[in-house]
């Protein structure tokens, strides 16, 4: 589920005493009504006030409760460019830049400086991932593509190619990355969620045509 699960999703896949067992036992975080996430998510939040940063990148998308490809082996962290550290922590994925007001939110880089980072960071199905995710929790499209059109420097081409493919409709990071790893197919097209119906059944996997 990418590191991060509603209740509802939760318990259909286990019950409601193994969900709240997990929560009391401290091997699943509630992030907020309804929202729950791996403790990796305290961790990179422990991290960023350890060292005077916050909390970023894929770290980052997971706070904001997106889904992501595969949650990351250590935290996130960004600080100053001028941060000087003795020794970078092995336990801390560290990050320099210089991050205006806008660029945070709290203990962590803002939702769009998230996405920025994320998609210029990340590999194609790992950012499709976490944009996909974004726009399921709402995040507006029309601004995910503001980001990608305004993005400049390094990766900035692929960061719109993933704003332009985004979709709210996948419904976890597999069907993003099977997306993903379709549209680099020539002359195939996809489209998440759509529904088949006969008498007996019904489902709702990833369809195609062959232009």
């Amino acid at each position: 589920m990418g590191g991060v699960a509603t209740r509802r999703a939760l318990v259909a896949a286990t019950s409601r005493s193994e969900v709240d067992e997990a929560v009391a036992s401290g091997s699943v975080l509630r992030l907020a009504r309804g929202r729950y996430a791996l403790p990796a998510v305290d961790d990179a939040v422990s991290a960023a006030h350890r060292l005077t940063g916050v909390v970023s990148r894929l770290s980052a998308a997971q706070y904001w409760g997106w889904a992501v490809q595969i949650p990351p082996e250590r935290p996130h962290v960004t600080v100053p460019p001028n941060r000087r550290m003795r020794s970078a922590p092995s336990d801390v994925a560290v990050h320099y830049a210089d991050l205006g007001a806008d660029d945070v939110d709290g203990i962590a880089t803002s939702r769009d400086r998230t996405l920025l980072d994320c998609l210029r960071s990340e590999g194609f199905d790992g950012a499709l991932a976490v944009a996909d995710s974004a726009l399921r929790d709402g995040f507006s499209r029309a601004r995910l593509l503001a980001i990608a059109r305004d993005a400049r420097g390094p990766g900035a081409p692929r960061i719109r190619a993933v704003a332009r493919a985004a979709d709210a409709r996948a419904a976890n990071p597999f069907e993003s990355v099977l997306r993903g790893i379709a549209l680099r197919v020539d002359g195939l097209h996809v489209t998440p969620q759509v529904s088949i119906r006969d008498p007996t059944s019904w489902g709702a996997p990833i369809s195609w045509t062959n232009a």
